[in-house]
């Protein structure tokens, strides 16, 4: 009998840092603390524009759209890294980073 693992938790220490030179912002984190007995898990991000920084719940904020680039890309990442660049300045952004897990 086949049994499925778990899904991975959350990852976890996300934090930023300014890109002046990209117009953008570097993101980094670290794997979930458990892995649902998997070997490796691939990370996917998503960029969201919001009306303010006191309202950012996803269901009232847009999709960044095309302008916004993902180095080195913005799902099925293996490294704990990312850089989003051709942010807009004065706007506020919901920036989500998950684990991805397949059957």
């Amino acid at each position: 009998m086949f049994t499925l693992p778990a899904p991975p938790s959350a990852p976890v220490s996300l934090s930023w840092e300014y890109e002046s030179s990209e117009g953008g912002v570097s993101l980094r984190w670290k794997s979930p603390l458990d892995l649902g007995g998997r070997s490796e898990v691939t990370y996917g991000v998503v960029c969201r524009i919001c009306p303010s920084a006191t309202q950012i719940q996803p269901s009232v904020c847009s999709w960044c759209g095309d302008s916004v680039t993902y180095v080195p890309f913005k799902s099925g990442l293996k490294q704990t890294k990312i850089t989003l660049s051709n942010l807009l300045t004065r706007v506020t952004y919901l920036i989500q980073v998950s684990r991805l897990h397949y059957l």
